[in-house]
């Protein structure tokens, strides 16, 4: 198996067109895969050194993070600045341990395509779009419509995820995670919601939820319900029913559906609640 370390993103891309090849960054997952005979490309492409995919800004109302951007970073100062981005960081606090925060990357994250993924959960209440780029040119996906099913991505095979491009918007977000351990534990369930709450009402929200269907999903039902409410006892109850109805989680060695709905259920009761208590 050769590696390829490319001078360029134009480089990187043209060595993508040639077959079984894989990109590589931070390598937190790609490695396991490999020791475990997952995969067996014929090359391997290491992208870490693309100083251009490493880069935070703002972009025509858009907070644009770089594929390469490590959870060590969007757990830190430069993702603290904007509320509305909460759910990110404290999704990269709670990732991994502190070494594979300082390897992992936003891009691989999310390209991994896993429901339990704890970025891609984050980033998809937050309505993200992801850029891909390929020698044809670049297009931007929504993250709710980039994972098509268990591990699979819209990703082609000569394209590389460059960047994700989060709207700024007023409001807050946060994020939660539930693992059988405290620390270095795959989600049982997680749930991150986005918010914006004028006059006491829901001005908008995103609620999205991690493994409990193939692929983080989208409480659209649960979003609609609360869209314009205030937030009361009532209100949340009746949430927390909805968004039981909306999942289709599966009994696995770390819980049962049935442990999943009622998780899930508790999550957004205790996010809502605390959003409550913050406008009181």
């Amino acid at each position: 198996m050769d590696v390829i370390r490319p001078a360029s993103l134009q480089d990187c891309l043209r060595i993508l067109k040639t077959e079984h090849t894989i990109p590589v960054a931070g390598g937190t997952d790609l490695m396991v895969n490999l020791a475990l005979n997952k995969i067996s490309p014929d090359r391997i492409v290491d992208i870490s050194g693309l100083q251009e995919l490493k880069e935070i800004s703002l972009s025509d109302n858009f907070l644009k993070i770089g594929a390469l951007v490590t959870f060590s970073r969007l757990a830190g100062r430069e993702i603290a600045q904007y509320p509305f981005c909460n759910a990110l960081r404290e999704a990269a606090e709670k990732m991994g341990s502190p070494q594979i925060r300082n390897r992992a990357t936003i891009g691989g994250n999310l390209v991994t395509g896993s429901s339990a993924g704890d970025g891609s959960v984050a980033i998809l209440a937050l309505d993200a779009q992801v850029e891909l780029t390929g020698l044809d040119g670049i297009r931007k996906v929504p993250l709710s419509l980039f994972y098509s099913g268990y591990h699979q991505t819209a990703i082609h095979n000569d394209e590389l995820l460059t960047a994700v491009y989060i709207p700024i918007r007023p409001g807050t977000s946060s994020f939660q995670k539930v693992g059988k351990r405290n620390a270095l534990a795959i989600a049982v369930a997680s749930l991150a919601i986005y918010s914006y709450i004028r006059d006491s009402h829901f001005e908008q929200i995103y609620i999205a939820i991690g493994s409990v269907a193939p692929t983080p999903i989208r409480a659209v039902k649960t979003d609609l319900f609360l869209q314009g409410q205030k937030i009361t006892g009532g209100v949340i109850k009746e949430a927390a029913r909805i968004i039981q109805d909306e999942i289709a989680p599966i009994t696995d060695i770390r819980g049962t559906a049935d442990y999943r709905r009622k998780l899930v259920a508790n999550l957004l009761t205790d996010q809502l609640q605390q959003l409550s208590e913050s406008k009181n």
